[in-house]
C-alpha cells in the first residue's frame, strides 16, 4: 500500500482507498500474505474513505472527486455505477 486512508472489508477482499493511488483490492485468502493478494484498483479517483454495505454487493466510496458507488458482486471486478461528481 502507499497511502491508505479508508478501509472495508467485505467476504473475502479488503478494499482500501489509497489517497491519490485511488482504490485498491486485495485477497484475504492467504492471510499470512494480503499485501501480495492484489486483485484490482480503479487509479482514476482520488479515495478518502469507503463504506462496504452489509446487505448488498455495493461500495460507496468518497474522494476528491465526489461521492462513487460500485457494484462488488463480482470480487475480481470494480464496476463503477454511480457517481455524484465534486465541482
Amino acid at each position: 500500500m502507499q497511502h491508505p486512508h479508508g478501509i472495508a472489508v467485505k467476504k473475502n477482499r479488503i478494499y482500501v482507498a489509497e489517497g491519490e493511488y485511488g482504490l485498491k483490492v486485495f485477497s484475504t485468502l492467504d492471510k499470512k500474505d494480503i499485501a501480495n493478494n492484489f486483485v484490482i484498483a480503479d487509479s482514476t479517483i482520488h479515495a478518502f474513505d469507503l463504506i462496504a454495505s452489509k446487505e448488498k454487493s455495493l461500495l460507496m466510496l468518497s474522494g476528491n472527486d465526489g461521492f462513487f458507488q460500485y457494484d462488488i458482486s463480482n470480487p475480481d471486478s470494480l464496476k463503477r455505477i454511480g457517481e455524484i461528481r465534486a465541482k
